[in-house]
């Protein structure tokens, strides 16, 4: 009897807690923008992107700041996308432009579930790292947020087209992540991808922009539909 009630307390504080925290379903117009309305100058282009890991969840590497302004990101988009979707997780790209300065960015990369109580019952205990990234884009370039998450050891940068990390870089593990000292600009670190590389390493949630920057435009494009 006592393990009964203990247990039915328990799911009633756990369904409790999810119910507070998918209250609302966040929209793009609780953010700023990521380019202020006076700018008048050359942009670029920044994607967040993801790792689908089963149906349910996604690793997600997102870009949550710019230059300390809360900004729209894929987080959000995709939590507002799978609002009352059960445990299923609908992920939802975010892209945007950037201006042509230095920017300071804060990343996050973070194991995103469909339902808040799947996250409270993951056994993983790899979910999540953040840092503030410095980054100067270059005019009509295309970048993705990217990185990993690990028990060993986490990260997440900002890279261009040919996978060659951009941005500062911070890694570690939860409130141990330090910066990593790096010289990223060295010739023998650019990488030259082969098309079918590039290809293979196309993220979830790239823009239709970021694909056509990596490979060029396509011969053709097909109609399908997803049943």
């Amino acid at each position: 009897m006592v393990c009964h009630l203990s247990y039915k307390s328990t799911l009633i504080v756990l369904l409790t807690i999810c119910l507070t925290l998918t209250g609302c379903a966040a929209t793009s117009s609780n953010y700023k923008p990521s380019i202020a309305a006076s700018y008048t100058g050359e942009t670029a282009t920044l994607d967040d992107t993801f790792v689908r890991v089963g149906s349910g969840q996604a690793i997600m590497f997102a870009a949550q700041k710019i230059d300390d302004k809360d900004i729209f990101h894929i987080i959000a988009s995709s939590a507002s996308a799978s609002y009352g979707k059960g445990v299923e997780l609908v992920t939802r790209g975010v892209s945007r432009a950037l201006p042509i300065k230095p920017l300071t960015l804060y990343l996050v990369a973070q194991r995103q579930h469909g339902a808040p109580i799947s996250a409270m019952l993951s056994s993983e205990t790899s979910n999540y790292v953040d840092a503030n990234v410095t980054f100067l884009p270059k005019v009509n370039e295309v970048y993705i947020v990217n990185g990993r998450l690990s028990d060993k050891n986490s990260a997440v940068w900002i890279e261009d087209k040919g996978g060659n990390v951009v941005s500062t870089v911070t890694q570690g593990i939860g409130s141990n992540a330090q910066p990593l000292s790096v010289d990223r600009t060295t010739k023998n670190y650019l990488k030259q991808r082969s098309k079918l590389e590039t290809f293979l390493y196309i993220q979830g949630g790239e823009s239709d922009k970021s694909v056509v920057n990596k490979l060029g435009q396509p011969d053709k494009i097909d109609n399908y539909r997803v049943c």
